[in-house]
Order: structure tokens, then C-alpha cells, then sequence
């Protein structure tokens, strides 16, 4: 079904512009889904995709009514090669990205860069108690140091 269009690319395919109210869901409860397997790596994978400001190609591609003014995203095929389950690929061979599948991908990205930032803070913690073991030393050596300054020199005038 096409909605400003008379070659939809998909079941339903819409030119332009969609602003609703409510919701748009997608199936997700765990009695459909099967073979649970967690992300892995997310963090690093998403490191690797760019974000970019672009201009859509509107006059080379009139039917689609892309809108002039610049965007910001990414490029299909950069997704695809990390993460090939949100790249759709319609009839002609052109890709679309369903960015709200990347959602699981940037939360696991979170809680990696999370668990991070919890061993630095642990290693940190660490640091700043043997630090502040050292400065003790230090300041009773440096005490020893005086004391042993003032008998030596006590002994020097005898």
C-alpha cells in the first residue's frame, strides 16, 4: 500500500512527512521469541558506524520528496556490515535503516562503557589508598629522617 506514492516499496510505503499521536509498537513479548542469545562487543561496534550530516539526492530521485534541508544519520551499508538485522533491502535493491533497532545495541553499548567506568573508578579507589598509604610512610620516614638530623648533629658539637 502506497501513501504519496504509486510504487510502494514495501507493505506500506509512505512519501513524506508522518506525524501521529499514540504509539507505534512492535511486537516484542517473549512468547513469540525464541534462541535468546545476548549482544556482545556492542561498545566497540558501535565505535566503528559515523555519524553524518548529509543532503538527501532530492532531483535525482523527485518521487521520493525528500526533504531539502540537511540531515543527520547513517549510511545503510556501514550499518549493514555491523549489524545487517536493521538494513532493510527493498525490490530495487535500495537499503533503509530501522533505527529503532538499534536501541538494544546502543543499551548494551551503555552498560559495557558502565561496567568501565566502574573498574576505573575501583582501580582509581585502589590508587588513592595506596597513595595515601605512601604519603604515611612518607611522612613518618621523613619524621625519622629529622630525628636522625638532630642526634647526628647533636653528636657533631660534642
Amino acid at each position: 500500500m502506497g501513501i504519496g506514492t504509486t510504487t510502494p516499496a514495501q507493505r506500506l510505503s509512505v512519501t513524506g512527512n508522518i506525524c501521529y499521536t499514540g504509539t507505534i509498537g512492535a511486537c516484542s513479548d517473549r512468547r513469540y521469541k525464541t534462541d535468546f542469545t545476548p549482544l556482545r562487543g556492542s561498545l566497540a561496534k558501535v565505535g566503528l558506524l559515523q555519524g553524518l550530516y548529509y543532503t538527501w539526492r532530492t532531483e535525482e530521485f523527485p518521487e521520493k520528496e525528500f526533504p531539502a534541508e540537511r540531515q543527520l544519520g547513517f549510511i545503510a551499508q556501514d550499518i549493514e556490515a555491523l549489524f545487517p538485522e536493521v538494513v532493510l533491502t527493498d525490490a530495487q535493491g535500495y537499503k533503509s535503516v530501522d533505527y529503532g533497532r538499534l536501541t538494544p545495541v546502543l543499551v548494551e553499548a551503555v552498560k559495557e562503557l558502565n561496567a568501565l567506568v566502574q573498574e576505573q573508578q575501583a582501580t582509581i579507589s585502589e590508587q588513592h589508598t595506596t597513595l595515601n598509604t605512601l604519603r604515611t610512610q612518607l611522612d613518618a620516614n621523613t619524621a625519622l629522617m629529622q630525628q636522625l638530623q638532630s642526634v647526628l648533629e647533636a653528636q657533631g658539637r660534642k
